[in-house]
């Protein structure tokens, strides 16, 4: 069993598979499992995804459903029927990890072991300009309701 479960959401992002499953590749942590969820893409998302993930020797799971579900509804669906791990993250796969995130996240959650649920800063991606944005988690938001911040914004 992996230490960490992947929950990769997909639909219509066969561009972004290159750099996403190569994220994954390039973990400094490999102790993970990619719970490929593809909500129904008309593109060749899943075809892309399948030789990528053997290519690279990733432990994967593709998974999907006769018609297109909600983000939340897909989330629910795949920690319902095949999370297994200690710890679960949601990604979309039109995203992308730094070769350390799976490998800080365990070190962290092992140090800290109170901790339920996990939240990072991130490097937004302007595709049109080709520009990165730094930004950092915005702690304040602790202090209002977490998961109504999470679910609703």
């Amino acid at each position: 069993m992996a230490f960490v479960d992947i929950i990769a959401i997909c639909w219509n992002y066969e561009r972004y598979l290159p750099q996403f499953i190569e994220s994954l590749h390039t973990q400094s942590n490999q102790d993970f499992r990619v719970l490929f969820y593809d909500n129904n893409s008309t593109d060749e998302s899943k075809a892309v995804a399948k030789r990528l993930f053997e290519a690279f020797n990733i432990n994967y799971i593709i998974i999907s459903r006769p018609k297109s579900y909600y983000v939340s509804a897909n989330i629910n669906y795949v920690l319902n029927n095949y999370t297994t791990a200690d710890w679960i993250m949601i990604i979309s796969v039109d995203d992308w990890l730094g070769p350390d995130a799976i490998k800080n996240r365990i070190q962290y959650v092992q140090s800290n072991t109170s901790t339920k649920i996990l939240l990072s800063n991130c490097v937004i991606y302007y595709e049109n300009e080709n520009k990165l944005e730094y930004r950092d988690f915005d702690y304040n938001k602790l202090k209002e309701p977490i998961l109504d911040n999470l679910v609703l914004g």
